[in-house]
């Protein structure tokens, strides 16, 4: 496993050559190289996460880098895998196509390179791009991941993919999974009122609404 080679593939991707994916398809040398590089990828983006957090909220809920940089980038790298085992097994069994898994695995390694990106979600302004920018660029290189192992048609290939993708983002943005996470000030919560206590501030007008809490991953 030579860095350079990697990297040069790397920077190789960013220009959009996609031949990349014809070097690693047939090379079973390159399936450890690409697992890493879709699981750096990922970690980034759970980096990302992470400082989205320290620049945007006054607040830090408990085990936050734990969260959302180790934990967040690992159920990404896994639910990226599931991507690809979903669009094998459409290719498969639903296309009748030819596929080997593990070229599927070694070409759609390197299709994730894009979720590095998501490192740069922290900036305030530019947030909603490196948060969905990111991810429509893996799409559009695993079509080309895909393409490149199978003999599926074009078209089959898409909806492969975008069965993959849609449960990813599904399981992603599964908002009981936030609700999880301990320490966040406002996860939903039953709520106990005392009527006396209510009804003396609003007499004595010292009661006044707190802060919204605003959006963030604990709902």
């Amino acid at each position: 496993m030579d860095p350079n080679v990697i990297i040069n593939r790397i920077i190789r991707l960013a220009k959009l050559d996609t031949t990349v994916f014809d070097e690693v398809r047939d090379d079973p040398a390159e399936l450890i190289p690409a697992l890493i590089v879709a699981g750096v990828s990922a970690l980034l983006a759970g980096l990302g996460a992470f400082l989205w957090w320290q620049f945007n909220f006054d607040f830090t809920p408990d085990s936050l880098f734990l969260n959302t940089f180790i934990l967040g980038g690992i159920f990404l790298a896994a639910m990226y895998a599931v991507w690809v085992l979903l669009a094998y097994v459409m290719l498969v069994q639903v296309f009748k196509a030819t596929a080997d898994l593990q070229a599927l695995f070694r070409t759609m390694g390197y299709a994730a390179v894009p979720f590095a990106l998501s490192l740069l979600m922290f900036i305030p302004v530019l947030h909603p791009v490196f948060a969905i920018v990111p991810l429509v660029l893996v799409f559009v290189m695993a079509i080309y991941a895909v393409q490149s192992v199978t003999s599926a048609d074009s078209t089959q290939v898409v909806i492969a993919n975008t069965v993959g993708l849609t449960v990813m983002v599904l399981v992603l943005r599964d908002r009981r999974y936030f609700e999880r996470l301990p320490g966040c000030p406002h996860r939903r919560r039953p709520v106990q009122l005392d009527p006396e206590r209510l009804a003396s501030r609003w007499r004595t007008r010292s009661w006044q609404p707190g802060p919204s809490p605003g959006p963030g991953f604990c709902m």
